[in-house]
């Protein structure tokens, strides 16, 4: 006979919210997730090789931690989106004189503009930033998605009622 399903651990069942006192196991423990605090400290992360990278990681890093929103688990989107924006940034000092390049021939005359390199890059990037973005709210729309899913907080007068029921 097979041995049935796989354990789920105590923990898991009580964030679940499907914890029953007549299916507690008591005997499986599962390592906490470390809590994400204050950012001061990129150097571990290697993707980030600008300044201005570093700075935009920490602001939005600090912004989502404030907000109750960045896990340990976000940390590498949250880099991506970084290297992403710094990205963009790039592009756009690149773009500033303009999206195409003049081609001559040998005597000076045009014969047709060229996009830059820099403008599909920048298209790219752009994406890029928007979807990770939209992940952790940085849009007016994706923050009202974030917001609608709070808890309602519950009457202290129906508690005590159902308490004494």
């Amino acid at each position: 006979m097979s041995k049935g399903r796989k354990k789920i651990p105590d923990i898991v069942k009580k964030l679940r919210g499907t914890v029953q006192p007549c299916r507690m196991s008591g005997g499986i423990e599962v390592t906490a997730i470390a809590d994400v605090s204050i950012i001061t400290d990129t150097s571990k992360l290697k993707i980030l090789q600008t300044k201005r990278a570093k700075d935009i990681f920490k602001e939005k890093a600090n912004q989502l931690v404030s907000m109750g929103i960045l896990t340990v688990f976000d940390l590498e989107q949250l880099s991506i989106y970084a290297y992403s924006l710094d990205q963009v940034y790039l592009c756009m000092e690149a773009l500033k004189d303009g999206i195409y390049e003049k081609v001559c021939d040998d005597k000076g005359n045009l014969i047709r503009f060229v996009e830059k390199p820099y403008f599909k890059l920048y298209r790219d990037m752009v994406d890029i930033v928007n979807k990770i973005g939209a992940n952790f709210g940085f849009s007016p729309v994706d923050r009202q998605k974030l917001k609608a899913e709070k808890p309602k907080e519950a009457d202290p007068l129906q508690q005590l009622l159902d308490n004494l029921g």
